[in-house]
């Protein structure tokens, strides 16, 4: 498993449910765009990079640490 595969492993699994599944999509999202546009128009590649974007942003500042002690966080 690459680093950034673990990482992101620990992440799923420390985030809530919902925010798990935004964060799946997100990566998902991603790789769909570094596969390229594989036929879409340039106005619907646009769409999916602003809507990738601002899902990211909406997430970026995200932590647990208001929820969960570091102990409780490590004991998962």
């Amino acid at each position: 498993m690459t680093a950034i595969a673990h990482e992101l492993e620990q992440k799923l699994q420390a985030v809530d449910a919902a925010t798990a599944q935004r964060l799946e999509r997100l990566v998902r999202d991603a790789l769909e765009l570094a596969d390229g546009a594989n036929g879409e128009s340039e106005a619907d590649h646009r769409r999916r990079v602003t809507r990738l974007f601002s899902a990211l942003d909406a997430v970026k500042d995200f932590s647990v640490a208001g929820r969960l002690s570091r102990d409780e966080l490590h004991a998962r």
